[in-house]
């Protein structure tokens, strides 16, 4: 299966397209062009340590960006571990290791996980089913959160001001959302309003 989908994707970035893959819930967003280069973790000259990190032990391919580049929703469910020459990046949502970026080069050296969703009818799939989180953009499974071995909701400790940082961060983004939804709202009571009097 591994094969067709990397013939696939092949097939899309060498007829010159742009392709978007994306993690299962659609919090990590690559934007890519060109031709997908198939890697052999071998040739990455990896210390030990760094084939521990389940990215590598998957299928990988390097990859050029397109200008759209790499979009996180949830910056703040995405872990980044740095390994050697490489920082790799992964979804703690769906729990996806998804790319790794240069330590030197950065985005000008990419590698993705060859297994990352690229077909545009699934991810809009994804995007129309009733766990969509239109407010975090993200696909939120109570299911799956609650089949995990780990929670979303284990406590930090150590890092009090990232923490902080990232409430912040959620409750800008929910209360942009209701200001949004209410708006709709008023504007949905004047129409009515208008009609019936």
């Amino acid at each position: 299966m591994n094969l067709v989908m990397n013939l696939v994707i092949h097939m899309v970035i060498a007829s010159g397209d742009m392709a978007r893959l994306s993690c299962e819930c659609l919090n990590i967003v690559l934007h890519i062009r060109g031709d997908q280069q198939p890697v052999n973790v071998s040739s990455l000259l990896l210390p030990p340590l760094a084939n521990s990190v389940p990215f590598f032990e998957g299928n990988i391919s390097e990859v050029q960006l397109d200008l759209g580049g790499i979009s996180k929703e949830q910056e703040c469910l995405i872990q980044a571990k740095t390994t050697s020459d490489w920082v790799v990046y992964k979804c703690s949502n769906c729990d996806t290791w998804c790319y790794a970026a240069h330590a030197v080069k950065g985005l000008n050296r990419v590698l993705i996980n060859s297994d990352l969703l690229y077909d545009p009818t699934k991810q809009d799939a994804i995007r129309t089913n009733e766990d969509f989180s239109p407010l975090f953009k993200i696909f939120l499974s109570e299911k799956a959160l609650k089949t995990k071995e780990h929670s979303l909701v284990t406590p930090i400790t150590g890092n009090e001001e990232a923490v902080r940082n990232n409430a912040a961060q959620l409750q800008d983004q929910l209360t942009k959302y209701l200001a949004r939804e209410k708006t709709a709202v008023d504007e949905k009571n004047q129409v009515c309003t208008n009609f019936f009097f």
